[in-house]
C-alpha cells in the first residue's frame, strides 16, 4: 500500500473521494484497546490521528492540553 501524503491544515476539511478510499483502507475493523491504548499498534494509532487531524485542524487540536506543552514540544521539534 503507497504511504500516504497527510494535508493537514489549520481548518479542518472533508475528504475528497480518492483520499476517502485511501483512508479508509488504513483504519482497523473495529475499535479495540490493547494494554490500555486504543488499537494494536503504534502505527495504526499514528494513521488514526492524523485522519482526525486532517478532519478536525490543527487550530481545534490545539485546544486540547495545555498551551505551553504544545509551545516546548513545538519549540523542540527536530527537523
Amino acid at each position: 500500500m503507497p504511504e500516504i501524503k497527510w494535508d493537514i491544515r489549520r481548518e479542518g476539511r472533508a475528504w475528497s473521494s480518492d483520499e476517502a478510499r485511501q483512508r479508509w483502507k488504513l483504519t482497523p475493523e473495529k475499535i479495540e484497546m490493547h494494554e490500555g491504548k486504543l488499537f494494536w499498534s503504534h502505527e495504526e494509532r499514528l494513521n488514526m490521528l492524523a485522519m482526525l487531524l486532517e478532519n478536525v485542524g490543527i487550530d481545534r487540536t490545539v485546544l486540547f492540553g495545555d498551551p505551553e506543552l504544545w509551545r516546548k514540544a513545538i519549540k523542540e521539534l527536530k527537523t
